[in-house]
């Protein structure tokens, strides 16, 4: 659909794609596949796949799933205290919140914040671009200073300046598209675990390159990376201190 998709009951094993949000009621399972520019929302997802624009939203828990979001991951709203992600690999650029994270005796948990795969692509062939970009006007740049320094027989220099200034505003407005997408992965920086009942199993931590193994239980708390790179657990007295500093 390049609107909304709504389903009053379950998605069993089905394949979803939504140009907006997608909405279930009960739970998405079977490795059903859901993609939606906007916000993926249902009762719970078990061996699913779901990707999101902007959020997932799953009011009681994700188990063995891939969860993706551009944005926030939300997880046991409607479970404050037994709403649980375990398993699988959870990807969010900003926010991944839940109750109890991990499952003691189970599979690890991979979660990965401040993450943007469509940003990363995006910036990746914009650099690309720019060097390209670059090198013309540099390429420019040695004809100009050859035609004045050793003439202008064919009447080329003006055109030539014309290209040059031409290439010139090209790449200006290329490293300006660059200034404006870098400060939008900058908020990868102020990206959040927020955990409100505990840590309860093993668990793979990143921060985009940063990673920690968390394998000691955590009461409620936050997880973020301060400005040195280091992934830091914040308990709910607000006393923060390096994640890694209490592994056993």
């Amino acid at each position: 659909a390049t609107g909304d998709i709504v389903v009053s009951g379950l998605v069993d094993g089905a394949v979803l794609r939504a140009g907006g949000d997608i909405r279930v009621a009960g739970g998405v399972i079977a490795n059903a596949k859901l993609h939606a520019t906007g916000s993926v929302s249902a009762r719970f997802a078990q061996g699913a796949l779901i990707e999101a624009g902007s959020l997932i939203a799953l009011a009681e828990m994700a188990m063995e799933c891939e969860l993706e979001s551009l944005n926030q991951i939300i997880i046991g709203s409607a479970a404050p205290k037994r709403g649980r992600l375990s398993g699988g690999v959870t990807i969010a650029m900003t926010l991944l919140s839940v109750p109890v994270l991990g499952l003691a005796k189970g599979a690890v948990t991979r979660v990965v914040l401040g993450a943007n795969r469509e940003l990363d692509a995006s910036h990746e062939a914009l650099q690309h671009r720019i060097m390209q970009e670059k090198a013309a006007e540099e390429n420019l740049a040695r004809l100009v200073k050859q035609l004045t320094a050793n003439g202008d027989p064919k009447g080329m220099l003006e055109r030539v300046n014309a290209s040059r200034q031409h290439a010139l505003e090209v790449w200006s407005k290329s490293l300006a598209e660059q200034a404006e997408l870098e400060a939008e992965m900058a908020l990868a920086n102020t990206a959040r675990l927020e955990v409100s009942v505990a840590v309860a199993g093993a668990v793979n931590l990143s921060f985009g390159k940063v990673h920690v193994p968390v394998r000691r239980e955590f009461d409620a708390g936050a997880f973020w990376l301060n400005d040195e790179g280091k992934i830091m657990f914040t308990d709910k007295s607000g006393i923060a201190v390096a994640a890694d500093s209490l592994q056993l």
